[in-house]
């Protein structure tokens, strides 16, 4: 993929996730399509993330929160209990 594109073709990103050494776990863990669907639906998160980053100029933090609320503390905690984040 050329450094100077402006932007990403969705297909070019979907292939370049499916071919990381995370995704190619998950596959392997589950399949193929399982894999698949959350590369998209990853892809999907992050646009509207991106979408409401640039329209209304808040932190990702920010964003975050006011998309998931209290779901998004109880991950977070959840998270840093598993991996011992302090």
């Amino acid at each position: 993929m050329e450094e100077n594109k402006k932007f990403i073709c969705i297909k070019e990103a979907l292939d370049e996730l499916l071919a990381t050494d995370f995704f190619k776990k998950i596959a392997e863990t589950n399949d193929n399509d399982f894999a698949l669907r959350l590369a998209i639906w990853l892809i999907r998160y992050g646009l509207v993330v991106t979408s409401i980053h640039s329209l209304m100029d808040h932190e990702l933090e920010e964003i975050l929160q006011n998309l998931h609320g209290k779901k998004l503390k109880e991950i977070l905690e959840f998270r840093r209990l598993i991996y011992n984040i302090y």
